[in-house]
């Protein structure tokens, strides 16, 4: 029987179960005392086990091994037993299986795209089509961007489950966005091209398989169009690539 932590009790504090591990032997680091703390756990339900480490490539890989529980011993009582002697209550919280996304990603693609399109056209309000130079429009303060967001987009509760809501939207677009310092501006592909050519050599794939498969953001929404030279993304339907 394997037995890793972290599966079943969370860690203690003061001989709890319902908080973080709280250290006991200060001759030991933090992770050796908890794995103390975890096999005096396993020695109270009445388990025979082992340390073993594990052949994975993580810092964290300290497992215990048993053959089994001794014989005669009921787990159903002793769990009682060892739940009421570490825990202030009775009560064992299991961890959840299953991490909650909160990057962002899975937010309505819809709702992405609207607040993207705002947020553009808000810092390039001032740019118009007959300038001579290519402009990336005005640098907007977040807090100012979130604002003029909030006017035209009801975003109910669906980014107050997000990290970082807002902002990690315009973090995840960050072809057209550059969030820094909480300023955010849009993108000047004309500096990042140098910079992208001399990190080209250390690239594991080849990127010009993907061409042309996605349109042009900038093609599309800026008012002056794209000033990429060579545009790796497609200007209007008759270019893209349907792989």
């Amino acid at each position: 029987m394997l037995m890793r932590r972290k599966q079943w009790y969370q860690r203690r504090v003061r001989g709890g179960f319902t908080a973080r591990h709280e250290r006991t032997n200060n001759h030991l680091s933090v992770y050796q005392d908890y794995l103390s703390f975890v096999e005096g756990v396993i020695a109270d339900m009445g388990f025979r086990c082992e340390r073993d480490v594990m052949r994975i490539p993580s810092t964290k890989r300290t497992s215990f091994v048993s053959n089994g529980p001794q014989t005669g011993v009921s787990l159903v009582e002793r769990g009682a037993e060892v739940a009421e002697r570490y825990s202030s209550s009775q009560t064992i919280v299991e961890r959840k299986w299953s991490i909650p996304v909160r990057n962002g990603t899975k937010v309505d693609r819809d709702l992405c795209r609207r607040i993207v399109d705002i947020a553009a056209s808000y810092l390039l309000r001032n740019v118009r089509t007959d300038q001579e130079e290519w402009s990336a429009g005005e640098g907007a303060t977040f807090g100012e961007l979130v604002a003029h967001i909030r006017t035209q987009v009801d975003f109910g509760g669906e980014l107050r489950q997000q990290n970082g809501g807002i902002q990690t939207i315009l973090k995840n677009c960050h072809q057209v966005f550059v969030v820094r310092d909480g300023v955010v501006s849009i993108r000047d592909w004309r500096d990042q091209g140098r910079r992208v050519r001399r990190r080209a050599v250390h690239k594991k794939y080849d990127s010009g398989a993907l061409a042309k498969t996605k349109e042009c953001w900038f093609h599309n929404h800026h008012p002056q169009g794209c000033v990429t030279v060579n545009c790796t993304y497609a200007h209007g339907k008759e270019e893209l690539v349907i792989l």
